[in-house]
């Protein structure tokens, strides 16, 4: 089973071309390790907190100490984001070669620069502040001088889904996205990319149509990344393709540690009602076994991969009793697993298969 949860990219063939042009991009350890600012701010920041020393601090001047620091690394991530993502994927927009055309770097990163500026000139604020310390001094007032710029940040989080928390849970499952490797060409590696960041130019994005943005195949709803992975009839076909591949890799793994598999079993439930379960997996050796069913599905929000679990045991549990029977089993323990549309392996995936 631990081959299913090294998975290192969301596709399985080979790549034809290099993406060498965005290797520059990666960086070691999180894609966001960043933990100082600027040469300049983080030169003023050590300045500042070396003048006074922490043990002649007042508390309250120390809590603020611990806030101007929290302030610099932000604008050294903002920094980062600016001089190693927005500004390189800028210069290649131009190129033939380019990642992210202009519309979607607009999308991504059109609130940043005002949101970057406007914390430099807090973080500016903060430390002179922190240089002329008094105990009367009002913090809230600085915060309360730039809400209105501070506002646009919620705008920059606003439809990007739940997919960057699935990848924090398992990040070896997902590191293709800052170290890519031979198993995407550039094309798959950019459009992953942008499902990750769900800027998929789909007619839900802003500005991609004037005048609708509903499906334009099926037309029944608003044309979104999840509707087109898992809703749209029209890519029916890919989905149920997709659902069967990632179940049969299941069934293989179980099977080489010498599990007895049984793939779509039809049972019934105490009901009476008819059910089909995707794999029923038995241990060498055990009278216990296992009622897998896998589901792929877009990330929504973070309790997703336990409520999927717990409606398969809602589904498949009426019928344990048939299938104690039929196999002649003592226990079966369902288990709903949950796959990212989007490729991420979320934690409860991962837990399962190093039971094995």
């Amino acid at each position: 089973m631990s081959r299913l949860v090294q998975i290192d990219s969301p596709a399985s063939h080979k790549r034809r071309s290099s993406v060498s042009d965005a290797a520059m991009m990666s960086m070691s350890g999180s894609f966001l390790d960043c933990t100082t600012s600027p040469e300049k701010q983080s030169d003023e920041v050590e300045a500042v907190t070396s003048e006074t020393p922490r043990k002649i601090q007042s508390p309250r001047q120390q809590v603020f100490m611990e806030l101007v620091q929290t302030e610099s690394n932000y604008v050294g991530i903002l920094h980062t984001i600016m001089s190693m993502f927005k500004s390189p994927l800028e210069n290649m927009s131009e190129s033939e070669d380019y990642l992210l055309n202009n519309t979607e770097l607009k999308i991504i990163f059109g609130n940043l620069p005002p949101i970057y500026e406007v914390h430099k000139q807090m973080l500016e604020e903060l430390c002179w502040a922190a240089s002329h310390w008094k105990e009367d001094f009002s913090i809230g007032n600085v915060f309360l001088k730039y809400l209105h710029v501070l506002h646009k940040c919620l705008n920059c989080l606003e439809n990007k889904g739940k997919v960057s928390s699935s990848i924090k849970e398992f990040t070896s499952a997902n590191k293709w996205i800052r170290q890519p490797d031979d198993s995407l060409t550039s094309s798959e590696w950019r459009l992953a990319l942008k499902m990750t960041a769900n800027v998929c130019p789909l007619l839900a994005i802003p500005g991609r149509s004037q005048d609708r943005n509903h499906c334009h195949r099926c037309v029944s709803e608003i044309e979104t990344l999840g509707h087109v992975l898992g809703a749209c009839p029209f890519s029916e076909t890919l989905q149920n393709s997709r659902h069967y591949r990632i179940r049969s890799m299941i069934a293989e793994a179980l099977r080489k540690k010498g599990f007895t598999v049984h793939e779509e079993v039809h049972g019934i439930s105490q009901e009476g009602s008819c059910r089909r379960i995707d794999m029923l997996a038995i241990p060498p050796g055990s009278t216990s076994a296992y009622i897998i069913d896998p589901s792929v599905k877009f990330k929504a929000q973070e309790q997703q991969p336990a409520e999927i679990h717990y409606e398969k045991c809602r589904i498949y549990e009426p019928t344990v009793p048939f299938y104690l029977e039929k196999y002649h089993l003592t226990s079966i323990e369902v288990v709903g697993l949950m796959v990212g549309a989007r490729g991420t392996i979320p934690r409860l995936f991962v837990t399962f298969c190093k039971k094995f």
